[in-house]
């Protein structure tokens, strides 16, 4: 029995407790009724009982996105995801949130209000089942096909525009600090598919700049989910304040969208 010890909802109607593992049970007065609740405490983590206010989290048909493009589709071994839905996130606080990929939990860097994230796992193939869970309330699963890669740039805004990216000299690529052709500039990726060994890649990546193939000088998985690039920018490549930035992997090729500036 739980009794003498007391607990009061939160304002999303949950009651959280840590403590030992087993079966227990609680008298709870919800709306001035006495209950009877039967439950189960695993040890270690934050376990919850909802009093009826807190719904189901949804996950919508296109909700799971490349963290880095924000685009839908076939999602790749290693990849960034960006998960969007309802009845989520609401409490800003992780581990309340759990993220579950064909059934196994994966570690949450963050949780706002219908959004939360996570780095795919390497193991993934064929067709991955996607699932999350909020205060303990399952949403529904999404399958999503893998496929080897599904390249996406990280830029400063919502997927397009200027991109996350280093000028030689070390200074953030911006219209106000423009790279130069025939320097190196170096940018951040998702959805690559797994490193090898070494960090790298299986396939290496072309890079573009408008139409104009620029020499890859290295990439490497600098974070889990994340490549850095360092390409060098070609003598005929455009220049202005917005160059079109584009990646291939075999035949998959990054949104359309990510821009750098260049002289």
């Amino acid at each position: 029995m739980v009794d003498p010890l007391k607990a009061q909802s939160d304002a999303d109607g949950v009651v959280r407790f840590r403590g030992f593992g087993g079966s227990y049970e609680a008298i709870a007065a919800i709306n001035g009724q006495q209950q009877v609740l039967n439950f189960t405490l695993t040890a270690g983590k934050t376990n919850y009982i909802s009093l009826g206010k807190a719904p189901a989290p949804k996950l919508g048909a296109n909700g799971i996105v490349n963290g880095a493009s924000f685009t839908a589709g076939a999602v790749s071994p290693g990849e960034v995801i960006a998960i969007f839905g309802t009845d989520f996130g609401g409490s800003g606080v992780t581990d309340d949130v759990a993220v579950l990929v064909d059934g196994n939990p994966l570690p949450v860097p963050y949780t706002v209000s219908g959004q939360t994230g996570a780095v795919l796992p390497l193991s993934i193939r064929g067709v991955t089942t996607i699932q999350l869970e909020y205060l303990g309330l399952p949403s529904n699963e999404i399958y999503l096909p893998v496929a080897d890669a599904s390249p996406g740039i990280f830029t400063q805004s919502g997927g397009t525009g200027q991109a996350v990216a280093l000028n030689r000299s070390g200074q953030l690529n911006s219209p106000g600090t423009p790279a130069a052709r025939g320097e190196t500039v170096s940018f951040y990726a998702t959805g690559l598919g797994a490193p090898d060994a070494a960090g790298s890649p299986a396939v290496q990546p072309r890079v573009r700049f408008g139409q104009q193939s620029g020499e890859l000088q290295s990439v490497d998985w600098v974070i889990p989910g994340v490549y850095e690039l360092t390409a060098r920018i070609p003598a005929g490549s455009p220049v202005g304040e917005a160059v079109p930035l584009a990646l291939d992997s075999g035949s998959f090729q990054s949104r359309p969208g990510p821009t750098l500036a260049i002289r």
